[in-house]
């Protein structure tokens, strides 16, 4: 049975909503949303912050809130009563179906949903990147434990609170269970729903002869967690190796100087672009000219751009860690532990070495995103959630529309120690 249109009530999108910036959490709750509202469902979002370049679809409301206090705490519990408000004002004048809490999730903002009597969704949870993916954090002292373990004691109450109140818990990839608390407590709410990818503005070349065969991609924030560093030193395996190979390197910010100085001090440095930025509109023109797009982060929870250049039928490179590891099978590509550089440089060689590999990885990773990634896709699939949790509210007899989480082998890094 089709979905009646929903009147939603979105209590926080992103820290920013955006249809333009380099922005991860800001696009994706900007796709959910405008998607949502091509469908024909009404939209009221509270937003902190936003920035959108073009015009919004018809039926959705923006309701910006605006706080004093900057800081974490403080900041949130002034959201979550400000948000409360809008919803309680809004009320007065529309009837809504359900309250979706987008992005974050872990850090308590739904409980302001508490006692409204709307169904509230959560969602999508993302996996985390692990405590060392930064490789720098100092040692703690005694003070700073006791605090970061209040610190995690006020997240798993949090999570608790808001998994105990949430109709739905949404997860983007398998491994994202291992955030929520207790989920075997709460599996009959769990749901998987992909991440979405604008499949109609990336696509594959239809010149393939314009390709460099040897040609390596990297888009992301120069972050030490990203992996860059181990991408430059593998890059100098490949360049002996390979001396048609080349790299484009396109990001700023994090560790710039010491990736510039670590590049610099290379013998193929001549071989090794840097871009600062490229616009959402050039950057699939970009991933169509590379062979490979390597992302080897150090516990990627799934990336976002390796998506677009899938879509754009490119092979991955990356690391067997996090929800990218997970995406990452031997039909999409290749993968290597973090951090080493030498297995690293061994899988892009294995696919810069084989136009027929890429060619067949890049149709699979073409199919696989129209099939399960592409919007229309995925907005059938959190259609689906709603329907699932408005029919439970109803008490409606029958197998729910949403496909629930499948369990049996998801099971969480803790029990797969035991």
């Amino acid at each position: 049975m089709p979905l009646s249109k929903l009147s939603i009530f979105i209590s926080h999108p992103s820290e920013l909503l955006t249809d333009c910036r380099s922005h991860g959490d800001g696009l994706l709750a900007f796709g959910f949303i405008s998607r949502l509202a091509e469908r024909g469902h009404t939209l009221h979002i509270a937003a902190p912050e936003t920035a959108i370049a073009g015009e919004l679809p018809a039926g959705i409301t923006l309701h910006p809130i605006k706080t004093w206090f900057k800081s974490t705490i403080p900041y949130r519990l002034e959201y979550m009563i400000r948000s409360r408000l809008v919803l309680n004002r809004l009320r007065q004048r529309y009837q809504f179906d359900l309250v979706h809490q987008l992005n974050p999730v872990v850090k308590g903002l739904s409980l302001s949903m508490l006692g409204s009597g709307l169904p509230v969704v959560l969602g999508p949870v993302f996996s985390e990147w692990p405590s060392d993916a930064d490789e720098t954090e100092p040692q703690q002292n005694i003070i700073q434990r006791v605090r970061e373990g209040s610190r995690q004691f006020f997240r798993k109450l949090c999570l608790h609170l808001q998994q105990w109140q949430a109709s739905a818990v949404i997860v983007a990839t398998p491994n994202a269970i291992e955030v929520l608390f207790k989920p075997e407590r709460v599996k009959e709410k769990i749901f998987l729903v992909h991440t979405g990818v604008e499949a109609q503005h990336f696509t594959p070349s239809n010149n393939s002869r314009g390709t460099d065969n040897q040609h390596i991609l990297f888009v992301a924030n120069l972050w030490r967690r990203k992996g860059i560093l181990t991408l430059l030193n593998a890059f100098e395996i490949v360049a002996e190796q390979m001396p048609g190979s080349r790299l484009t390197v396109v990001g700023t910010g994090g560790i710039e100087r010491e990736v510039h100085a670590r590049a610099n001090a290379m013998s193929c440095r001549s071989r090794i672009n840097f871009i600062k930025h490229i616009s959402r509109e050039d950057l699939p023109a970009t991933l169509r000219e590379c062979a490979v797009y390597c992302l080897p982060s150090h516990g990627e929870p799934l990336g976002n751009c390796a998506l677009e250049a899938m879509a754009c039928g490119k092979p991955i490179v990356g690391t067997d860690a996090g929800g990218l590891g997970l995406l990452i099978q031997p039909a999409v590509g290749r993968k290597a532990p973090p951090r080493d550089a030498m297995l690293l440089a061994n899988a892009l060689m294995e696919v810069l070495g084989s136009p027929v590999l890429q060619q067949q990885m890049g149709q699979f990773n073409r199919r696989l995103i129209e099939e399960n990634y592409a919007w229309e896709r995925v907005i059938d699939q959190l259609e689906s959630v709603y329907q699932t949790v408005l029919s439970r509210k109803q008490g409606l007899a029958g197998e729910p529309v949403a496909i629930p989480f499948h369990w049996n082998g998801a099971e969480t890094a803790k029990e797969r120690s035991r």
